[in-house]
């Protein structure tokens, strides 16, 4: 190897060298900040005597979002203050970061929604040797140290979908779409057999034609297109679609608003925001399903309460479903 292609090495490797040195600095300066940050924000609430970290999977999460406002809000009551790592700093961290965050901040006890993924899981266990209770809330990190997964039992929620379902059809033979992510499918399977079950048990004077449309992995662009396209083909076209989750849910309702496709299908999501429950008033959507947000807050901070005061709290605990229909969808209009 000549000098000169020795030195350009040289120099290559220097250079690598203080880039990994520059990007270790500025993550230790990051979470320094966030950490002044979250230091800063719980001495300013002087009448805490506990303090909780919530964690959602996104801040565009509207149940986790109004779970976390009832959660924050009935911890006030007992003298417990609940925090939300993502609205205390601008910056963009995982859920492991912030697992990470939590345990460093030594907290009392942390709220996550999780899900199977190995740097959560490492996270998860890592508050659990540091002493530190972890609950997961509506989507579980399997095989970890949490203490409780908060769920909304997703058989029950099958029953739900599947009694909506009876409810609304306009046919005796309904050709039902269910949008389905196989990367939830163990939560998946469960809502779907609890769906066709119901279907068989309360819904056996109909003949419904159950359709797994597989949508894991699509762009949300890709998918709106998709969906628009299920909906204006009319020899394909579904009587009734069924979104088992909010970022399905939410693009459905754009490619509804976008094509002008409202009264084509009737639809059936899942979460509750503004733009739905005005959906739902107006005939895009058939009916909403989420979590009863004020029960899961409760229900959350009571659970980290009672394992802190007893060192025992139950491996699941299911949370009652909230079910808006046109018939009650004012009230909830009123609420938001």
């Amino acid at each position: 190897m000549s000098k000169s292609r020795k030195k350009q090495k040289w120099h290559d490797e220097i250079r690598l060298i203080m880039i990994l040195i520059f990007i270790l600095i500025v993550m230790i300066a990051m979470f320094i900040y966030v950490h002044f940050i979250l230091k800063k924000g719980v001495q300013e609430d002087a009448n805490y005597t506990r303090h909780f970290i919530f964690i959602s999977k996104s801040e565009d999460s509207y149940t986790a979002n109004d779970i976390y406002k009832e959660a924050k809000e009935y911890g006030k009551k007992h003298g417990i203050y609940v925090e939300s790592l993502s609205k205390s700093t601008s910056l963009n961290y995982t859920v492991a970061d912030y697992l990470k965050m939590a345990t460093a901040l030594n907290v009392d006890g942390i709220i996550v929604e999780a899900s199977d993924d190995v740097m959560i899981r490492r996270g998860i266990n890592g508050a659990n040797e540091a002493g530190i209770p972890v609950i997961t809330l509506l989507s579980d990190c399997p095989r970890c140290y949490r203490k409780s997964f908060m769920e909304l039992g997703e058989y029950n929620l099958g029953r739900e979908y599947g009694r909506i379902i009876i409810d609304i059809t306009k046919t005796r033979k309904p050709k039902v779409m269910v949008l389905v992510d196989d990367n939830e499918e163990n939560q998946v399977g469960d809502i779907i057999y609890g769906l066709t079950e119901t279907l068989e048990n309360e819904g056996n004077h109909l003949e419904v034609n159950i359709i797994r449309e597989e949508v894991d992995g699509s762009l949300n662009f890709r998918l709106m297109n998709k969906v628009s396209e299920i909906i204006s083909n009319n020899e394909e076209k579904p009587d009734i679609i069924v979104c088992l989750n909010e970022r399905d849910t939410q693009i459905v309702h754009q490619a509804i608003v976008d094509y002008s496709l409202s009264g084509d299908v009737q639809v059936i999501g899942t979460g509750i925001s503004g733009s739905l429950l005005t959906s739902v008033r107006d005939n895009e959507f058939s009916a909403l399903v989420d979590a009863d947000a004020k029960q899961a807050g409760m229900m959350c901070i009571d659970a980290l309460i009672k394992y802190i005061q007893t060192g025992e709290i139950e491996d699941h605990i299911i949370v009652d479903d909230t079910i808006v229909i046109r018939d009650n969808v004012e009230r909830y209009i009123n609420e938001y």
